[in-house]
């Protein structure tokens, strides 16, 4: 394949693909070495953040009776997704990013023993984890934008709509949903009518995933604009009833006893507790006015951290098609790094700032420091047992009487 598009030389050249018997003749890597290897790490630091987070998460649900709700549920559901996120598919994603090859290196020497060839039926599974996974997590934030609707603005007939069963139907709902998305990516579909442009612009070495426009705009609807109109809806009406009930909590404790007594001592009974009242109201006025702020500010942390995760991606993707595939494919990976970014913030945004679940974390934690001081214990008794042990002291002889 010749490097060079003479049609289009405002592009950047189509890469060039060379397979030999031991090795693969990569696409030139368009950045140093040093930056690779900066870029690589950072990337593994993500993943790392991203199973750690998500696997405390869970283990946080399934140990602490008091996190056994049924929202707490959509959220460890959700973890489950962003965990094989970061197990199944951003390891391979990140070294097609920065290596510029679908190996586990950049090959491009017999002499190179490290480089495995992942191969294209590993690239069309690695594609179909990516889309089931990252849109099963994205479900689920939806659901749990149904669930905190419910709770807060039908609070009295919550437990008679959220039941376990409806919870098992939306979290089954969540997972089989994606998978529709297998039968199409499998058999091609993406990329009927876009042929020439996936032989031009992907090698035997290379694993990129081409949409035409039809995919693309089907992709970006289902997967993201409608579930983001959908909570957006759903935390636009939470917040302003939430804003209600607190003005009506703040205007309920407003009024005062108004009782007409003769003797001066109920008089001064009364002043009391008009003064006590008083205090009491401004003290309900400033928890209210703090539930609002730390309302809006949670809100505006989750939708804006969704919202800015994936968004970019979404409208490059839907872009691509429409400008013939020329998105700069550095735009088009660090786009999809941001969306893969959202799996290690949901840990936070949905957990971390909830104190039963901090609390969790700190007995998670504290319990793990225990286990390791007894591991450390164990293992010196038994480095003790096994050194020899000197021999006893000789016993004094007994002076004879003579």
């Amino acid at each position: 394949m010749n490097g060079s598009r003479p049609d289009r030389p405002w592009l950047p050249p189509a890469a060039i693909c060379e397979v030999g018997d031991f090795f693969l003749n990569c696409s030139v890597a368009s950045s140093p070495a040093q930056v690779r290897a900066v870029i690589q790490g950072l990337l593994t630091l993500l993943i790392t953040a991203t199973v750690a987070g998500n696997l405390l998460i869970i283990i946080a649900v399934a140990t602490s009776r008091q996190l056994r709700t049924q929202t707490n549920a959509f959220i460890a559901s959700m973890a489950v997704a962003d965990l094989l996120v970061g197990l199944t598919v951003m390891p391979y994603s990140m070294m097609r990013s920065v290596h510029q090859c679908w190996s586990t290196w950049n090959a491009t020497s017999p002499n190179d023993v490290l480089a495995r060839y992942y191969g294209r039926t590993f690239c069309k599974a690695h594609t179909c984890l990516e889309y089931v996974f990252t849109t099963a997590s994205i479900l689920h934030l939806g659901a749990i934008a149904f669930d905190r609707h419910t709770a807060i603005c039908d609070p009295l007939r919550y437990r008679q709509r959220i039941t376990p069963r409806r919870v098992a139907h939306l979290l089954a709902a969540s997972w089989l949903l994606p998978f529709l998305y297998v039968p199409p990516v499998s058999l091609g579909w993406n990329v009927v009518g876009v042929e020439a442009a996936a032989r031009r612009l992907s090698c035997p070495d290379s694993c990129v995933v081409l949409k035409n426009v039809g995919f693309a705009l089907v992709d970006t609807c289902c997967a993201f604009f409608a579930p983001t109109a959908l909570m957006l809806v759903a935390y636009a009406k939470i917040y302003r009833v939430a804003r209600r009930q607190a003005r009506q909590i703040a205007a309920s404790s407003t009024g005062t006893a108004s009782v007409v007594t003769a003797s001066v001592k109920q008089q001064q009974q009364q002043q009391n507790h008009l003064q006590e009242q008083g205090n009491e109201q401004q003290a309900t006025f400033r928890r209210t006015m703090k539930r609002e702020h730390s309302a809006t500010k949670t809100l505006a942390i989750i939708l804006g951290a969704f919202i800015v995760c994936w968004c970019p991606y979404f409208v490059a993707s839907a872009v691509d098609p429409f400008v013939g595939f020329s998105t700069e494919p550095a735009l088009l990976s660090a786009t999809l790094w941001l969306c893969y970014a959202n799996s290690a913030l949901n840990p936070v945004l949905y957990a971390a700032f909830n104190r039963r679940f901090r609390a969790a974390f700190s007995r998670i934690f504290c319990r793990g420091k225990g286990n390791a001081a007894v591991v450390v214990m164990v293992a010196a008794a038994w480095r003790d047992r096994r050194r020899p042990r000197p021999p006893p002291p000789a016993a004094p002889e007994e002076e004879s009487d003579s």
